[in-house]
């Protein structure tokens, strides 16, 4: 790499003097720098241009430099180098930069020496990332089947999504496949989660449904919980997508149960309460997981309790449910018909409801569903005992358009507010 081609460095620094002198030492080893004075300074600037590498201090005001590293992460931009040059020396402060996305992380005052050369490899690496991605396959819906189809026939290519080269399948659902992958520029093990149109999702996949996981993902990479897997970059196309998120080496609780059978207090106690914690906090957020189920909770062998599936179970559970008004019709007359049907009343229709609503029936659906109560069939048989069959088809047809006219009603009520999803 030529002098004067180094490559081009963004540099944010609350101390303008440290901003200056840096700068010019940079720019004199052949590199070209841009300067911020805080972290917002710099996504601006990376929302107008994308330097080849960030090397940002820690400690400013506004917004420091572990949430701009999360940020960044979470925006997209994950092949960016990102280098901490900080004041903070302490092993848990190099730590938590590690662990919000950083690649490095120099203790000021930094050898100028050292700073040329780490950020003279790191734009090395990303330049032939970039050379190497211009030789690798689009992504879309075609090339992750292929993927996953050359890995269970135990192919002995790698097959490379990004900068993440996928290594083995965890698992496989509906929406996609679960892939291990080596990250090979943190150098650490992950888990990539795919969804494509084709694999149980072509009935309502569509552009919205796209910039809707990317927003998911971008708020759960910024959701940073002890009980939570966290999300590390995510990537879409026309008809595919997916998310790179923490790795737990262990089992799921769907698992354990299948292996061991019930648990008891000792095990439940801080399980339960894991699963409260990291609950509680997204909902602070306005944040919902909607698909909170054995299988979506992960068990470290290092005794770590984590909750997984944010960004992916809430976008496509609303998915499923926003289809407009034809599907709000469908679900509001069909609603209470399975209350008659599968003969429940009073209380009894509480749970059969809430598995209704994670299997995806809408808001107004359940509503009407729940309202059923005054057609059960222990109380058709007393309508027509006292009224007779002609009154008691009369009164069960009124009180069905009611139901299913309120149910309508409440859901475009809640959905007015956004209250609703």
């Amino acid at each position: 790499m030529s002098e004067a081609n180094r490559g081009h460095v963004l540099l944010v620094d609350d101390d303008p003097e440290i901003l200056e002198v840096t700068a010019e030492a940079l720019q004199g080893s052949g590199f070209r720098v841009d300067t911020a004075r805080d972290g917002r300074e710099a996504l601006a600037f990376l929302e107008a241009q994308e330097p080849e590498v960030v090397i940002a201090d820690v400690e400013m005001p506004v917004m420091d430099g572990y949430e701009l590293c999360r940020r960044v992460r979470a925006s997209g931009r994950s092949e960016i180098p990102f280098l901490f040059c900080s004041g903070l020396g302490a092993s848990d402060a190099r730590l938590e930069g590690l662990r919000a996305g950083a690649d490095d992380y120099l203790q000021k005052p930094a050898n100028p020496d050292e700073l040329v050369l780490k950020l003279t490899r790191q734009v090395e690496r990303v330049r032939q990332f970039q050379a190497a991605s211009a030789r690798a396959p689009a992504l879309n819906a075609a090339a992750l089947a292929a993927f996953e189809s050359r890995l269970l026939r135990g192919g002995a290519s790698i097959d490379r999504l990004g900068r993440f080269e996928l290594r083995g399948i965890l698992g496989r659902g509906s929406m996609g496949t679960v892939f291990k992958a080596w990250d090979t520029t943190l150098e650490r093990w992950v888990a990539v989660k795919t969804v494509r149109a084709g694999a149980g999702m072509a009935g309502f996949w569509d552009d919205d449904l796209v910039r809707r996981l990317v927003s998911e993902a971008a708020i759960v990479a910024r959701f940073n919980h002890p009980h939570v897997v966290a999300v590390h970059d995510v990537r879409d196309a026309a008809d595919a997508a997916y998310i790179v998120m923490e790795m737990v080496d262990g089992l799921s609780l769907e698992a354990l149960l299948r292996s061991s059978g019930r648990l008891g207090a000792d095990r439940t106690a801080p399980l339960v309460g894991a699963l409260a914690s990291a609950l509680a906090a997204a909902h602070a957020l306005s944040l919902m997981h909607r698909d909170v189920k054995p299988g979506n909770v992960l068990l470290g062998r290092d005794g770590t309790i984590k909750l997984t599936d944010f960004g992916i179970a809430s976008f496509v559970s609303s998915h499923t449910r926003g289809h407009g008004f034809g599907t709000s019709l469908e679900n509001v007359i069909v609603g209470p018909l399975i209350a008659v049907i599968s003969f429940v009343c009073s209380i009894g229709n509480v749970p059969l409801a809430a598995a209704l609503w994670s299997g995806g029936i809408s808001f107004g659906g359940v509503i009407a569903f729940i309202f059923a109560d005054l057609i059960a069939m222990p109380l058709i048989i007393i309508y027509r005992k006292f009224y007779g069959t002609k009154l008691t088809v009369r009164v069960v047809a009124l009180f069905y358009v009611a139901m299913a006219t309120a149910g309508l009603l409440t859901e475009g009520i809640f959905a007015l507010f956004g209250a609703a999803v």
